[in-house]
């Protein structure tokens, strides 16, 4: 008897990154979730998940025969997963496997801001070469080496990152719910703060965090006025964490150097979000990217390949993977 899988992510996605289901699955692609797919999800044994996406009711599951939820992915904020495990219905997500891409995301872009590289290109292919060498250079141009760096959720991803800010030669400090182990401080020469620390200290400030009750709107008015003003704040975790509102005020009144966003409360972002709307002159130092910090072809053929084996393993009895319920 084949397996059956509803997947709501296209088939390409797999194909494309060299990736095949097992042959004991009997899987129906869809590119989204939508009202045919919820049909066919009442019977499927798993649900394949993208991470990024629409929530979806727990009550689509309610009556279903789901034993199962991959996410492909390491955020499962699209399910209520605690709902779920009361419904026997067991969610997994993949961690860990997109922390390089994500890691060279951050650094990539907390170099090009600290160097104004995005207001160096729009102005020299404006035939504005003097003028935009002596404005930049006014402005204060910095490596990375000596910063501070502050990693807030110190998870797989977030100590990833870490260690390649480390490797620039960052002064690295790390703020988490739990106790890091002094091992991993040590090798980073790290120290543990508070959060309020972070924002009074971090040169850069990088967001690592899931988008949960406790965490959204975590970063809001109160955390970005202790901010340095040359300082960049970046977010390559989940929409929801910064209130966009008070980014925007801090930006336009000038309150940090600039910001790194990849996620967003609303995706896709909406045209009245008011980091669309700022004035050129502030957007200059600001980067905005649609939720790709994780993706490159080695980070998903890596999630889809973990993503089917966990699938492969649950449905024959094996013990299950990056279970968050």
């Amino acid at each position: 008897v084949k397996f059956k899988i509803v997947c709501l992510r296209p088939k390409k996605d797999f194909t494309d990154n060299g990736v095949k289901p097992p042959s004991i699955f009997d899987v129906i692609y869809f590119e989204k979730f939508n009202a045919n797919s919820v049909k066919l999800i009442q019977n499927a044994d798993v649900l394949i998940l993208p991470a990024v996406g629409e929530v979806i009711d727990t009550k689509v599951f309610e009556k279903s025969s789901i034993k199962l939820i991959q996410v492909t992915g390491a955020g499962f904020d699209r399910v209520d997963e605690k709902k779920l495990r009361k419904l026997n219905i067991n969610v997994c997500n993949v961690t860990g496997a997109n922390s390089n891409s994500v890691a060279e995301y951050c650094i990539g872009n907390a170099i090009s801001l600290l160097r104004s590289i995005k207001i160096a290109d729009k102005l020299i292919n404006l035939g504005k070469f003097s003028e935009v060498r002596k404005q930049i250079i006014e402005e204060d141009l910095f490596e990375l080496q000596g910063l501070n760096a502050c990693f807030i959720g110190l998870g797989p991803i977030g100590a990833c990152v870490a260690g390649y800010f480390h490797k620039f030669g960052c002064k690295i400090f790390c703020n988490d719910i739990k106790s890091l182990q002094k091992s991993f401080l040590n090798n980073l020469g790290a120290k543990q703060i508070t959060l309020e620390e972070v924002f009074k200290i971090g040169d850069i400030i990088s967001i690592h965090l899931p988008l949960n009750h406790s965490t959204k709107n975590l970063i809001n008015r109160q955390k970005l006025n202790l901010m340095k003003s040359n300082a960049i704040l970046i977010n390559a975790s989940r929409g929801g964490i910064i209130n966009e509102n008070d980014l925007a005020k801090a930006l336009l009144n000038k309150k940090i150097r600039g910001a790194v966003l990849d996620v967003f409360k609303d995706e896709p972002i909406k045209k009245n979000n008011p980091l669309l709307n700022l004035p050129e002159e502030i957007k200059k130092a600001v980067i905005l990217t649609p939720h790709i910090a994780g993706v490159t072809k080695q980070s998903w053929n890596y999630l889809f390949k973990e993503s089917w084996q966990n699938v492969e393993n649950f449905l024959n009895g094996k013990p299950l993977k990056y279970l968050v319920n």
